[in-house]
């Protein structure tokens, strides 16, 4: 008698994840579309890091205001170009400054990313803080 039990059970282990699997699943797998701008290769993407960010008409701070950004905005890098930046104890130094869809942006307030998925991410993880 506790043999046959024992048997039955084993059976009844072993068949049970058999008949749950042939089971209708209603999981639809669902794609992702992506802009051919976010999986190419040679496009930047970045993510403001200051939380406020005057975006100008050129590269350099004598330049006119168009926009301004804020923390954690993801923007398409469009070009770069160092702008000789003049300071008061009489010491120019150079800056790099990003293209971006509002204006120009200085460097020192973005982060680089290579890929439009790592920019996402790190938007969302900068967005939480």
């Amino acid at each position: 008698m506790k043999r046959s039990y024992f048997l039955a059970c084993i059976i009844l282990a072993f068949s049970l994840p058999m008949l749950v699997s042939c089971l209708k699943q209603d999981d639809e797998i669902h794609f992702e579309q992506l802009n051919e701008l976010e999986v190419f290769p040679t496009v930047q993407w970045a993510v403001v890091k200051d939380p406020y960010v005057a975006a100008r008409k050129e590269g350099g701070y004598d330049s006119v205001v168009l926009s301004s950004l804020r923390k954690g905005d993801l923007v398409q890098i469009e070009g770069n170009c160092t702008v000789k930046v003049e300071s008061p104890n009489k010491k120019d130094r150079i800056e790099e400054w990003y293209a971006v869809s509002g204006g120009w942006v200085p460097a020192s307030s973005l982060v680089i990313y290579t890929s439009y998925r790592r920019a996402l991410t790190a938007q969302k993880q900068m967005l939480k803080e």
